[in-house]
């Protein structure tokens, strides 16, 4: 009996595993690395799904070693490693069904840690240099393409001490660029949750797996624990800042960011419900 169980497992895994394969290959290339992002982590919940824990680790074996035959060794780990994190993240929300805030954060998280993690790789085995000397090497790039920039716009009739924003990018240092990175990095996996939450949800429908679906616009409610937990973050930056730590700048920057959107986010949604609601 459990032989049949093990082949039975074996035999709904295999198709799912070759289409994780095949996803992350098309993550090779510039368009269809989006939709590798958004469909590799909800095959890799599907493994878990039908397969158990066991077939999801082999899964994770067996997509690293041939990604690492077909392209590179590194690749095949920073791709397997992105997808896994993430689909850790559908594995969780799809095994405690809990709401659907937590299962949004749960979600952004994960991106957020298989990118971190992603990119520590990139930085420390393929570039082989540390963390500020990346961070440098983009400064001077920066730099230098906002001289490039900056004859263009003069020619065009443009004054360069009236522009803001070729200021900032002219003055930035490596300090300054730490203190928005937070604040990226939040932005771009909120951004990817959404996709991704809505994109698992349609096919997870499909396939009788439980998951709350995302709240349209007008039906999302502000949740106080939230706001105040990302004015807290901006609290604890603004004191680490005065107490002379610059690094928290970015906590600093990130807690008020977010902040802001939670608070636009939720007035959207107020006018949205009088909109569709009230003024019919």
């Amino acid at each position: 009996m459990n032989n049949m169980d093990n082949t039975k497992k074996l035999a709904n895994s295999a198709p799912l595993i070759a289409l994780l394969i095949i996803s992350s290959l098309l993550g090779t290339l510039p368009f269809f690395s989006l939709i590798s992002l958004s469909v590799g982590p909800i095959i890799v919940a599907l493994i878990y799904h039908k397969a158990g824990k066991f077939y999801t680790g082999l899964s994770f074996i067996v997509t690293t070693i041939l990604l690492a035959v077909m392209i590179n060794p590194i690749f095949g780990l920073t791709i397997t490693m992105l997808t896994f994190i993430i689909g850790a993240g559908l594995i969780y929300m799809i095994a405690k069904n809990h709401g659907v805030l937590l299962n949004f954060v749960v979600l952004t998280l994960a991106i957020i840690a298989g990118y971190l993690a992603m990119t520590f790789v990139d930085i420390t085995v393929i570039s082989q240099i540390s963390i500020s000397e990346f961070l440098t090497t983009i400064v001077d790039g920066l730099k230098v393409s906002m001289v490039e920039i900056s004859k263009l716009y003069e020619q065009a009739g443009g004054n360069i001490s009236e522009n803001p924003a070729i200021v900032g990018f002219q003055n930035l240092t490596v300090q300054s660029l730490l203190s928005f990175i937070p604040t990226v990095i939040a932005m771009y996996a909120i951004l990817a949750a959404t996709i991704i939450y809505k994109i698992a949800y349609i096919i997870f429908k499909r396939m009788g797996i439980p998951l709350k679906p995302l709240p349209g616009l007008s039906e999302i409610k502000t949740n106080m624990v939230l706001v105040l937990s990302t004015l807290l973050v901006a609290m604890l930056g603004v004191m680490l800042v005065a107490l002379g730590v610059n690094e928290a700048e970015g906590i600093m920057h990130l807690g008020n960011n977010l902040f802001i959107l939670s608070g636009a986010v939720g007035g959207i949604s107020l006018i949205s419900y009088f909109m569709k609601n009230k003024l019919k």
